[in-house]
């Protein structure tokens, strides 16, 4: 791999981590489309280490503020995804790594945040988080293991579903994405070393820290994108993209 594609899957990891059109589905597609070859799956679970960074340094306000109650919701909204990721992570992402599969579940992913824009439409806007809205996000969340079914698109339908503001679920699913994505890259990360140093040190720290500039962007892009948009836009973008690919495909 060079430096040159390390920067780019950087570069898509951190947009499509917190835009809700899934990074598994980009990070499998971009090489695909240029004919690059597969990136190790190692590479694309350790491009979590700048976008979860980038979460740290976004909201370290916040985080140094948080109180019990948060850390409660931020504890049991992440036990589901983590369980589930320690049995199903790696048979999941290894069966579905097709682009087959992440047209199918672009799709499915994009009929739920539909549904979840439509509900929300109909539930009081503006409630607070609390613990019935942490585990419903929680829940929902493995779902992102599924290359397509985007972890920021799930998680917000979830915290919609919930009664919070766009804004607000965003922000939460930005929080909540932490803990398992730390988890799952530090294990890739000393489990598989042998595997970075066939990909190069250079091009692996480069795809890093592309993903953490480009994360912080994302954020601030998302949060105040949604304090006056819907999810609209990018199911668009989502259905578009599984019809390109199809495409491609057949």
């Amino acid at each position: 791999m060079s430096i040159f594609q390390a920067v780019i899957l950087g570069l898509v990891q951190g947009v499509t981590e917190f835009l809700p059109i899934s990074s598994t589905a980009h990070l499998l597609l971009i090489p695909w489309f240029f004919d690059w070859g597969k990136s190790p799956l190692v590479f694309d679970t350790s491009l979590h280490l700048g976008t979860a960074a980038a979460v740290f340094v976004y909201f370290a306000r916040d985080f140094l503020k948080m109180d019990r109650k948060m850390a409660l919701y931020l504890t049991a909204g992440s036990l589901p995804v983590m369980i589930v990721g320690f049995f199903l992570d790696g048979p999941v992402e290894n069966f579905f790594r097709e682009a087959f599969w992440v047209v199918v579940f672009l799709l499915i992913g994009s009929l739920i945040m539909v549904l979840a824009e439509y509900a929300a439409g109909k539930l009081e806007k503006g409630t607070k988080l609390n613990l019935k809205t942490a585990l419903i996000m929680g829940f929902v969340q493995p779902l992102a293991l599924l290359p397509g079914i985007s972890r920021s698109g799930v998680t917000i339908s979830g915290g919609l579903l919930g009664g919070l503001k766009r804004e607000d679920a965003a922000k939460f699913s930005f929080f909540l994405s932490t803990p398992a994505v730390l988890a799952a890259a530090f294990f890739k990360l000393f489990t598989t070393s042998s595997f970075i140093a066939s990909i190069g040190y250079a091009p692996y720290f480069a795809g890093i820290l592309a993903s953490f500039v480009s994360g912080l962007l994302a954020i601030k892009f998302l949060i105040n994108f949604l304090k006056a948009k819907s999810l609209s836009v990018f199911i668009i973008y989502r259905v578009i993209l599984a019809f390109v690919v199809l495409y491609f495909l057949y």
